[in-house]
This record gives structure tokens, C-alpha cells and sequence, in this order.
């Protein structure tokens, strides 16, 4: 247990780059926003294929002060209430299905509790996204929202997908990729 907490600590400390995620620089492509409102560190780990190969880390996002933090935006609108290390804007692949999860572990006592939530969503073309976790107690969530103006000119988030931590519907390969142990 001791070791666990020693490990988490030092995540939360360390310099590791928190972007790893490569962009694409042509294609039909969507903006999309990932963020959080949890205080502790929360890992994006991405998928090259729906069937979870190839997987990466592809960012990390922390609701307050993150150690050699890379803040990454797009101009998505709706992000000024956010902590600049609390989300990251990339382009992705549109009209692909994209699977990722969102992992996070925090220390209470001499307990840890983690939680993560695996998504699985296309996005549409030339269009906006959130796809925001929260970690509440012992559960945790990821809603995707679509972010676009309103025909009165307003900007509206719409929300599309909320996920749990259920695998259901995944696939064997990507839970044996969801449930293998990481040191974070």
C-alpha cells in the first residue's frame, strides 16, 4: 500500500509531459475538448482501433496546479470557467469510431480508490466536442457534449453520451486493456 501512495505521490510531482497525443494534420476532422473537474491527476489513454490495439497514454489533466503542465487549446468556446490544466483541445479523425479511457486514483487514508471510464464515439465533421470526466466518491463518469451556436447566436453545449465504468458492449480485447494493471 505504501508503495502505491508513494507512486501516486510521485505522478502528481513528477515532469512527465502531460501531452503525448499527435495530432492529424489533413482529413475530415472535429475539435474536441477533454477536461475534468477532478482535483487529483486523470490519464487519457487512447486506442488506435475500436478493438483497443495500440494503446498510448495521451494526456494527463488535473483540476488545479500540474507540474510541467502543456495547456492545449483550440479556441473552444465554453472553456473560460476551466483551470488551464484542467483540459486539452485536439483535432480528431472524424466519422471514425475513437476509444479511450479516463483513469484516475486518488489517496484516502491508507486506501486508494481509482476509477475509470471507457468511451467509445464518433465525431462529425468541422464540429465541436466535450468530453468531460468526473470523479465523484467512488464513481465516475465521462458525458460527451456537442458545443455549437444556437440559431439565436447563442453558444450552447448539448449534451450526447454519457459513459460509466461499465465495459459493456466493448469488446473481450478492450477489457482485458481497460482492466490491466498500470502504475499510472
Amino acid at each position: 500500500m505504501f508503495r502505491k501512495a508513494l507512486i501516486i505521490s510521485f505522478m502528481s510531482i513528477s515532469g512527465c509531459s502531460t501531452i503525448n497525443y499527435i495530432e492529424p494534420t489533413e482529413g475530415p476532422l472535429a475539435k474536441v475538448r477533454f477536461s475534468t473537474d477532478f482535483e487529483d491527476i486523470v490519464v487519457l489513454w487512447g486506442y488506435k482501433d475500436s478493438n483497443c490495439n495500440g494503446e498510448s497514454e495521451w494526456m494527463r489533466l488535473k483540476n488545479g496546479y500540474l507540474m510541467n503542465s502543456s495547456p492545449k487549446s483550440l479556441d473552444i468556446p465554453l472553456s473560460e470557467d476551466l483551470h488551464k490544466n484542467a483540459y486539452k483541445e485536439f483535432l480528431l479523425p472524424s466519422n471514425v469510431e475513437h476509444v479511450f479511457m479516463f483513469k484516475s486514483a486518488y489517496l484516502s487514508g491508507t486506501a486508494e480508490y481509482s476509477c475509470a471510464v471507457p468511451v467509445k464515439m464518433k465525431f462529425n465533421k468541422d464540429e465541436m466536442y466535450e468530453v468531460s470526466y468526473q470523479h465523484t466518491g467512488l464513481t465516475c463518469t465521462a458525458e460527451v457534449s456537442r458545443i455549437h451556436k444556437t440559431s439565436e447566436g447563442k453558444i450552447r453545449r448539448e449534451a450526447v453520451k454519457v459513459f460509466n465504468n461499465y465495459t459493456y458492449g466493448f469488446g473481450e480485447k478492450c477489457k482485458e486493456a481497460f482492466e490491466k494493471s498500470r502504475l499510472y
